[in-house]
């Protein structure tokens, strides 16, 4: 794999366990179990879109490349509705908890912009 993609990641769900230990702390565990989700959610569309996308050889036709990269985030976002669908109907009630679960996954793209300039 990929050391960008290992590392976004890792990151990733490590820091999807913040907010996951501190509604635990103050909720309780199905709220923590949500945001979790949601954070695993963020890993895996992270994880499929990256997959696809690093995969393509850098020296293929460029026309190549962005093919790989549009048909990569159609496929991730067929399967964020999915996976958001699924979960909306288990889990209706702690909808807003994987919400916030998925939001703590994007500001790793953020830190990876800088970390790999």
């Amino acid at each position: 794999m990929n050391r960008l993609l290992f590392w976004l990641i890792r990151w990733q769900v490590l820091i999807t366990l913040l907010p996951a230990s501190m509604v635990w702390l103050w909720q309780d565990q199905q709220a923590a179990l949500a945001v979790l989700a949601g954070g695993m959610i963020g890993a895996a569309l992270t994880f499929q879109a990256g997959y696809r996308l690093l995969g393509q050889n850098a020296s293929d036709n460029p026309r190549a490349v962005l093919n790989a990269l549009y048909k990569g985030e159609a496929r991730k976002f067929m399967l964020a509705v999915v996976l958001f669908g699924l979960v909306a109907a288990l889990w209706p009630s702690r909808f807003l908890q994987v919400i916030v679960g998925y939001a703590a996954t994007i500001p790793v793209f953020w830190l990876a912009m800088l970390r790999f300039r």
